[in-house]
């Protein structure tokens, strides 16, 4: 598989295979290196690994990588192989820039690593403990298993690196040879050394510049050095130091290199700006193979997610949207849907946008379960398996009904906290107040109250009802009369269509009516499924303009 094409495991739409099973069958079936003539051999404990910078904050974007992994790590296991699932934090990545909520004050750590730091919240030991501990204590909920979890920083102490540190600065030029190969402009300069010093003095790992590997220690001078929206300003130190434990790090190429072997890692998740034959997970591939002697691992590229109409999450912005909030309103497996389906589509996120993405979600479980059909035998076998991978759990043996999300969110409005009355309304639905109910009412309720649209039923009759033309009130008149026949949802819904095809009326006339009357609004609930919810004798006394 050449550089160049490996973006080709994208591209599975055609493939009758999940395209996490599709990445499995590749990493399982490959017979040679990427770019030497030599053997594979896949590893007896082949592992899948997935990471994330602390750098920044560990929002719902950040388990992008992590969930589209363990895809592969699962679609492994199901193969029989026995595969690992790794997390690594790069957390000898330093400070970039200012998030929100973060004091002006901690400027002054701008190019220290983020395990250096201290907590600005007071919580915890340092800035990455305060985020890694934040994002796991919820990473569980949205993963089958949780992955073995790795820190930089630990090992680089630990010295478990200390080997591709040694094989890197030994074949430092041949490392700037494969980096140069890939750049028409800007050369890394001789006498380049793939090595980032933490400053003895000031602290900083990227104001450190190495210009010198003699005698088993590196040179470096501590300058400023400019990120994109900030600058770490540097001290002007100037020492030597040994290369090894705590005092640095490789440069990142090379370093992901170094880490596939550490880890057997076969495969990994990686944004699509890394697809270009020149980004640095293929100039990585070329130094796993040619400086450390390991083949490069199988990349699963994947589209990012962006929100509110294309715009990146930010933390300095302020958009972001925290794992915790995600479980605040709808469950891990719609998110995992959102992420899982396709990979190299862009996913846009709006929290208005939940209820189709549950919507979805239930019909790939009636699919699953036989209640529904699919448009034929390829769909059906692949949204069965889209639907166990989206699970963080083995499925159930029974199907159990779970109302809409926008019915719940109704639902949870109208009850006005009282569960009894809930109950009540979910009854004359033709739902019942299963487990899996009363776990989405709270979840649709809260989505209402921040995102949804306001449901104000109105205690008296609306001004607006005045302009009701006279086959609007008989039509009115006249479904207030079908109430009282004990119609469920469905029936309901069909006989309002009937209404207004009696008086010669277009359905929106009537449907105008309804929510007029009732909401002082132009448009509301599904009408079958609205009217139920309410108090029988006050719908009909509203409809026949009674008060």
């Amino acid at each position: 598989m050449e550089g160049k094409d490996a973006s080709t495991v994208l591209k599975t739409e055609d493939s009758g295979l999940f395209w996490a099973d599709q990445i499995a069958d590749g990493i399982i079936h490959r017979e040679r290196y990427s770019y030497l003539d030599k053997p594979y051999k896949l590893p007896k404990k082949p592992s899948i690994k997935t990471s994330s910078s602390l750098s920044g904050v560990l929002h719902i974007g950040r388990l992008t990588d992590i969930i589209r992994g363990e895809a592969v790590y699962r679609a492994l296991k199901d193969k029989g192989i026995p595969a690992e699932f790794i997390y690594v934090a790069e957390d000898m990545d330093p400070l970039r820039k200012i998030p929100k909520g973060v004091p002006d004050s901690y400027r002054e750590y701008i190019g220290v690593p983020v395990t250096d730091i201290p907590d600005p919240w007071g919580c915890h030991k340092t800035y990455a403990d305060h985020h890694i501990t934040e994002f796991f204590d919820i990473f569980a909920d949205f993963v089958e298993e949780e992955p073995k979890r790795f820190s930089m920083r630990e090992e680089y102490r630990k010295g478990n690196f200390d080997w591709a540190v040694e094989i890197v600065l030994k074949n430092s030029e041949k490392v700037r040879e494969i980096i140069n190969s890939f750049k028409d402009i800007n050369p890394t300069p001789p006498g380049w050394v793939p090595y980032q010093a933490v400053c003895e003095k000031c602290g900083k790992i990227m104001t450190t510049v190495v210009d010198k590997y003699e005698n088993g220690k590196v040179h470096y001078t501590c300058k400023d050095y400019d990120f994109k929206v900030e600058t770490a300003k540097g001290c002007g130190h100037e020492g030597w130091v040994k290369p090894f434990g705590k005092n640095g790090k490789m440069a990142w190429k090379s370093e992901w290199a170094a880490q596939w072997k550490r880890w057997d890692v076969v495969g990994e998740g990686a944004g699509k700006e890394y697809i270009v034959p020149n980004s640095a997970f293929f100039v990585n591939a070329h130094i796993s193979e040619k400086v450390f002697d390991y083949p490069a691992t199988t990349p699963i590229f994947y589209e990012h997610i962006t929100i509110g109409g294309g715009g990146k999450m930010s933390a300095s912005v302020g958009n972001v949207v925290f794992p915790r909030q995600w479980l605040e309103i709808a469950p891990a497996e719609a998110l995992r849907l959102l992420f899982l389906k396709r990979i190299n589509k862009t996913r846009d996120f709006k929290w208005e946008d939940t209820p189709q993405l549950m919507d979805e979600l239930d019909s790939m479980e009636r699919i699953y379960y036989g209640v529904e059909k699919a448009k034929d035998e390829k769909e059906e076998a692949h949204l069965k398996r889209l639907y166990e991978m989206i699970l963080t759990e083995k499925p159930p043996r029974e199907y159990v009904e779970r109302m809409p999300y926008s019915t719940a969110a109704m639902v949870s409005q109208i009850a006005l906290g009282s569960e009894k009355r809930a109950e009540g309304i979910i009854s004359r639905l033709g739902y019942e107040m299963n487990a899996r109910n009363r776990e989405i009412l709270p979840l649709a309720g809260k989505w209402a109250s921040e995102h949804g649209e306001k449901l104000e039923i109105q205690k008296t009759i609306p001004k607006s009802a005045e302009t009701f033309t006279p086959k609007q009130k008989e039509a009115l008149s006249k479904i207030a009369s079908l109430l009282d026949k004990g119609l469920d949802r469905h029936a309901l819904a069909k006989e309002i269509f009937a209404v207004a095809k009696g008086f010669d009326m277009k359905p929106p006339e009537v449907f105008t009516a309804i929510y007029r009357v009732l909401l002082d609004a132009e448009s509301g609930p599904k009408s079958g499924i609205f009217l139920l919810s309410l108090d029988k004798d006050f719908v009909q006394k509203r409809f026949r303009l009674e008060g």
